[in-house]
């Protein structure tokens, strides 16, 4: 089972708007709908505990990362018997066909050699914070003192090994929101990098942190059901996200200023109250 929300149509229409024209940061994400129910089907995974459950169905999604663009492109179901990681691959073959993409920013989670494997076999570029276990501690200590490196890693262990770069540097962002904190920011990545562009690295996967929001605002448009049914499930799913897809686009056709109180001229809540007064009108058919 498989959706690209923003279909192939809705790519060319943005692209005359100007949007999307150039290579897109892309950010892939596990996203989980709590589920409450005593009796777990096999589409129900175990996850951290989270409003009150430790079940959930859970989706991959691939969103675009730039800000006001933040358009889901993709979206497939986890089964509790598959792990997310190989879908890895399934989801990018999806877009590349829609868009160029820059880079692909994924977090610890997919952290792994096969996903590293693929992605670079594929021609991307990846951008993933590096676990602290304990071979990146071991080489972290050895840093103690610099400002920046920027290094050769090797991931995983013989015979199943990937070489990449490690990259520790500041992060702008830790320094601004976090000055209590530990500011440096470790990732891999197999891009082209130097002193100059490590702080244009690290900014970049800053902004992924904008996909949280995202999801908050997708979840106005989530319609809200007990159903165990998992297609209906994921078709609402889906729905929420080619609604959210679409507020987006609004937005950009009016002509998107940013108000100085919300990042969106149009509030998610007021377009879905036209959803609601439109979808609940008798239709008129002429004669």
């Amino acid at each position: 089972m498989e959706c690209t929300p923003f279909d192939a149509h809705n790519i060319v229409k943005a692209k005359r708007k100007g949007i999307l024209k150039r290579p897109v940061l892309v950010a892939i994400d596990c996203h989980d709908e709590p589920y409450y129910g005593k009796k777990i089907p096999p589409e129900v995974r175990g996850t951290k505990k989270c409003k009150g459950t430790n079940y959930a169905y859970q989706y991959i999604v691939l969103d675009i990362v730039v800000k006001g663009q933040r358009f889901t492109l993709a979206i497939l179901p986890v089964p509790s018997l598959i792990d997310a990681n190989d879908l890895v691959k399934t989801i990018l073959n999806k877009v590349i066909p829609l868009i160029d993409i820059e880079a692909v920013l994924l977090d610890r989670g997919f952290y792994s050699v096969a996903v590293i494997r693929d992605i670079i076999e594929m021609g991307l570029v990846f951008e993933m914070p590096a676990p602290r276990n304990d071979k990146v501690k071991g080489y972290l200590a050895l840093q103690a003192g610099f400002r920046y490196s920027i290094d050769q890693y090797t991931v995983g262990s013989k015979p199943r090994t990937v070489t990449v770069t490690i990259v520790m540097a500041p992060s702008p962002r830790k320094i601004r929101e976090l000055p209590d904190k530990d500011p440096l920011f470790v990732f891999f990545t197999n891009g082209v990098v130097n002193e100059a562009l490590i702080r244009e690295k690290i900014e970049n996967y800053d902004g992924r942190w904008g996909i949280e929001t995202g999801f908050r605002v997708r979840d106005d448009f989530l319609i809200q059901t007990t159903t165990r049914n998992p297609v209906i499930r994921y078709f609402f799913f889906v729905l929420a996200a080619m609604l959210y897809d679409y507020w987006l686009q609004v937005n950009i056709q009016a002509g998107w200023t940013p108000n100085p109180h919300y990042d969106y001229d149009i509030l998610a809540r007021e377009y879905r109250w036209w959803i609601e007064c439109y979808a609940t009108r008798p239709l008129q058919i002429s004669r």
